[in-house]
């Protein structure tokens, strides 16, 4: 049975696809974003994209600037140990109520047993040559059972708004991390995996506050590196486009006068490139494809 689309569900729709692309990386942080150019690539009108910009600006994934433009919110130090703080309190509270209840819930002792198995496999066939796949399929794993042993709604809420910016921050961040440090990162894991098995809430607090303190270094180090290599390149490419003039060169440009400035040509405002991923209601991507007039 074909399933009418409200208004709802298109701005659910715009959300999930907008978000995902965020978290992807595929919108760069920083990005601008054009309502009607969103609403073209995801066959839509204007309205559920504007809806969608909204939550994913309470959320903190979208920036409302002045005159109304909005941008993709950008990754800076500031943003990323704000984020680590929260997550201090969140997952050290997450990590005592999970320990509590493992004595008393089999299924989440299963749960845990089973992906400390998984892990401690994973480790020992891949010693320090972990993929990246596998270090975040734990990480990601990890979170869902700390998050659903919580029985605070509101802390599930923020627990979830908080994985979805980690994972942004990993994607953009830590996307040139070094192979063997998947295999640091999940020995991390896999001390808290212990910790919540043994029932002993104090050491699991622990393990978490050493694994976030721990990657948030790594974070702020691949960051400041990233940083300084994008700034280098974009010294290099000045320089290969306008070569150092010769002294006399310099010397005869500043007796000559300077030119009367030129008034701009205006520009048309035109939508955002295709993103790729983006998918509007048809299934087809952004990328290439011609906005419905």
């Amino acid at each position: 049975m074909v399933r009418h689309l409200t208004r709802q569900t298109l701005k659910d729709k715009a959300y999930e696809e907008i978000k995902s692309a965020i978290i992807k990386n595929e919108m760069r942080p920083g990005q601008l974003l054009s309502i009607d150019g969103l609403a073209a690539m995801l066959d839509t009108s204007p309205t559920p994209v504007r809806e969608a910009l909204a939550v994913l600006s309470s959320e903190g994934l979208v920036s409302i600037e002045p005159h109304r433009r909005l941008r993709v919110f950008p990754l800076t130090e500031e943003a990323i140990k704000e984020a680590y703080e929260v997550r201090l309190v969140l997952e050290v509270w997450a990590a005592r109520e999970t320990s509590r209840k493992v004595e008393s819930s089999p299924a989440l002792r299963r749960s845990l047993q089973a992906l400390r198995t998984a892990v401690t496999r994973m480790l020992d066939q891949s010693p320090g040559e972990l993929p990246k796949e596998a270090s975040v399929g734990v990480d990601l794993k990890l979170h869902d059972i700390l998050t659903g042993s919580v029985d605070n709604k509101l802390m599930r809420e923020l627990l979830d708004l908080m994985g979805s910016r980690s994972m942004r921050i990993r994607t953009y961040v830590e996307s040139d991390r070094e192979p063997r440090n998947e295999s640091v990162i999940t020995k991390e894991h896999l001390e808290i995996i212990q910790q919540l098995l043994a029932g002993n809430s104090r050491m699991a607090q622990k393990a978490v506050v050493s694994h976030l303190r721990r990657a948030e270094e790594r974070t702020l180090k691949t960051l400041r590196m990233r940083l300084q290599s994008d700034a280098e390149g974009g010294a290099s490419t000045a320089r290969l486009r306008s070569p150092a003039p010769s002294g006399d060169a310099v010397g005869k440009r500043a007796r000559e006068p300077m030119p009367p400035p030129q008034k701009a040509a205006t520009r048309q405002s035109t939508p955002p490139l295709g993103v790729p991923g983006l998918k509007s209601r048809s299934g087809t991507t952004g990328r290439g494809r011609k906005p419905s007039r």
